[in-house]
């Protein structure tokens, strides 16, 4: 993901487009800033409002980028061996934290956002299972368990930390705090 903050360090590869939108939605955070700063009273329906949609425009100001787009594609393969393991989460402080973290906390916390990200195909999953009861599948009835086993297994014994940063985060520092831990 590349923020408004790096995007002049990646303009080569941002699209004209993004870069255009990124700076359109800066100058529109600017002046809803300025509404909800120097403008209406706070118990104004305009000051109410921006507020609100300030929120919808930060999260807006990004674009993604694929990891071959910006490192090449010879520095994204996709084997090798795992030794270390970078748990990220975001967090409302403005640093960033490394601490060492318990393989196993990474895997019990894991296994919720994998289930988070099959929630669109479960729905569908339930839905069928409404119209056919009887047609269950074990794999798809089991899958918190066996994907928390694999993560289990696969995490366990592996040196882990947990980076948290602030959204949206400044990929420079993010490489910088990590770097000591990566060997």
């Amino acid at each position: 993901m590349v923020t408004t903050r790096t995007v002049s360090q990646n303009r080569g590869h941002t699209s004209r487009a993004d870069r255009t939108r990124l700076r359109l939605l800066g100058y529109a955070l600017r002046g809803m800033n300025w509404i909800t700063i120097k403008g209406a009273v706070n118990r104004s329906a305009l000051h109410r409002t921006t507020g609100r949609l300030k929120n919808v425009v930060k999260n807006q100001l990004f674009t993604d980028v694929t990891p071959e787009r910006l490192f090449g594609s010879e520095a994204c393969r996709l084997s090798g061996k795992l030794d270390k393991v970078l748990f990220v989460t975001s967090h409302e402080a403005p640093d960033i934290t490394v601490r060492p973290i318990d393989p196993l906390e990474v895997a019990n916390r894991m296994v919720f956002t994998l289930q988070d990200e099959g929630m669109r195909f479960l729905s569908y999953y339930w839905k069928f299972r409404f119209a056919f009861p009887e047609a269950a599948n074990e794999l798809v009835e089991n899958s918190r368990a066996l994907q928390h086993g694999i993560l289990k297994r696969v995490l366990a014994g592996k040196e882990a930390y947990e980076v948290s940063h602030p959204y949206p985060v400044p990929i420079p520092a993010l490489c910088e705090a990590i770097r000591a831990h990566c060997g």
